[in-house]
This record gives C-alpha cells, sequence and structure tokens, in this order.
C-alpha cells in the first residue's frame, strides 16, 4: 500500500479525481484483472483495473476515479 499526503492539517475536505496510470509490461497470454482500494478518512472506493491480453506493443492503461472525498491523507492499496 502507499499512502499520499494530500491535504495539510487545516485543509478541509475536498473531492479530487485520482487518475490512476497502468503500464502493462507482461508477456502474458491472457487478461488480468485486479482491485485498488482507496481510502481517506472513513472514505473507501473500489474499482477493478483489467488489462487486456497483449498484442502488440505495450499499451498504458488509465483508470479515473471521480469525486473522491480526500481529508488528509489518500491511501492507496493494491489487492
Amino acid at each position: 500500500s502507499l499512502t499520499i499526503p494530500v491535504l495539510g492539517q487545516s485543509d478541509p475536505a475536498a473531492l479530487y479525481t485520482v487518475r490512476l496510470h497502468f503500464a502493462d509490461l507482461r508477456d502474458a497470454a491472457t487478461a488480468t484483472e485486479m482491485t485498488v482500494q482507496l481510502k481517506s478518512g472513513d472514505v473507501e472506493k473500489e474499482v477493478t483495473v483489467t488489462l487486456p491480453t497483449p498484442s502488440g506493443p505495450a499499451r498504458p492503461t488509465t483508470i479515473d476515479v471521480t469525486r473522491m472525498l480526500v481529508a488528509k491523507d489518500l491511501s492507496v492499496r493494491f489487492v
């Protein structure tokens, strides 16, 4: 997991868009699926990321998690 300080001690909670970038460098013959958990205070969001079966040059995958309420720190955990 990873914890990112976003706001200062006296800053109010705010809504953010969290953009996750994935570089697919696998030599796998099948698609890969993973879950990413985002948490800040009592707010938790979970997204499923699917990296398709590789074909041709590696391509990045980007996922936007919108309206994430962040209060101070944001924790990112790959499940």
